[in-house]
């Protein structure tokens, strides 16, 4: 039929008709995610192969049995900067209805900056019931010695309940497992990482053994090509910041799997920092050995 013609007796397909056409052809030739059933949950643990199937960042979703009434319900607290776009994906998708996150946006902090927005925006969160309210900005509390500090008072104050921040929680984390040698990968400079190496070793004790920047343009595929250059036998634990435009918490699993030592992400440590203060049960060994194994914070 020569081309621009459309058969006799049918009306002319939308662009959107004729992508649905396509996809329903040629969905049995694309990969397909692996499942994997732990615990409670059913995580889907992607391939690979499958980095650019529909739904990745989809990849947990929670067992009949820990619908929303059937288990103890947990509301929590975050604030990212305007520039994040994978927050609140990760924890709306990946974690059980129980866990219940709200998400407000605070201006990046900087060295001498005002922190009343941050006021303000812990105190609104408070509304919501939160137990507990963080602050998603790991590359600022690198530039201030002592931006931790103060952000979790004012937080802690403004919302009347306990408060954590991202770069604590992963310090945190890292100890708790037991480790001290990390890797640090982010989308950023060198520059950037040598003050986050500084940042663990001076206010954590640990030693930064290896830094990798990668760039966010290509998603996750470029995370674990990164790690796979930087991987050697004397790193214990792989640090992994995605700048909070590439998505990592559903690919955390797979990663430990390939590279056998556990991964610690910004979005997870929130996680795991926070059900330790919410005293929750919830075990998600799914999304990495810190969430599986839920050691108690240091």
């Amino acid at each position: 039929m020569p081309k621009g013609r459309q058969p006799q007796g049918e009306q002319a397909l939308s662009n959107a008709e004729r992508q649905a056409r396509y996809r329903a052809r040629h969905e049995g030739n694309k990969p397909r995610p692996v499942v994997r059933y732990r615990g409670h949950h059913t995580i889907c643990s992607i391939s690979y192969a499958a980095l650019r199937c529909p739904g990745l960042g989809h990849a947990a979703s929670v067992h009949p049995d820990r619908r929303e009434g059937t288990a103890e319900m947990h509301n929590f607290g975050v604030l990212v900067p305007p520039t994040n776009t994978t927050a609140e994906d990760d924890y709306r998708q990946l974690l059980p209805p129980s866990l219940k996150a709200f998400v407000g946006r605070v201006p990046l902090l900087l060295p001498g900056d005002s922190f009343d927005e941050l006021d303000v925006q812990a105190g609104m969160l408070a509304r919501s019931g939160v137990e507990v309210v963080s602050l998603m900005q790991t590359t600022a509390s690198l530039d201030s010695g002592d931006l931790d500090e103060i952000a979790i008072e004012r937080m802690g104050k403004a919302a009347g309940v306990p408060a954590v921040t991202a770069s604590q929680a992963i310090g945190q984390a890292v100890r708790a497992l037991g480790a001290r040698r990390i890797a640090l990968l982010a989308p950023v400079a060198v520059s950037v990482l040598e003050r986050e190496k500084h940042h663990y070793e001076h206010k954590y004790g640990l030693e930064a053994v290896a830094l990798e920047s990668f760039s966010a343009a290509d998603g996750p595929e470029t995370v674990r090509d990164a790690m796979a250059r930087i991987d050697r036998p004397e790193t214990e634990v792989m640090i992994v910041r995605g700048g909070g435009s590439v998505p990592t918490m559903a690919f955390i699993s797979a990663w430990e799997d390939e590279f056998g030592k556990p991964v610690i992400t910004p979005n997870q440590a929130l996680i795991w920092a926070m059900l330790d203060v919410m005293k929750a049960d919830e075990r998600l060994p799914g999304l990495g050995r810190l969430l599986g194994e839920r050691p108690p914070r240091i």
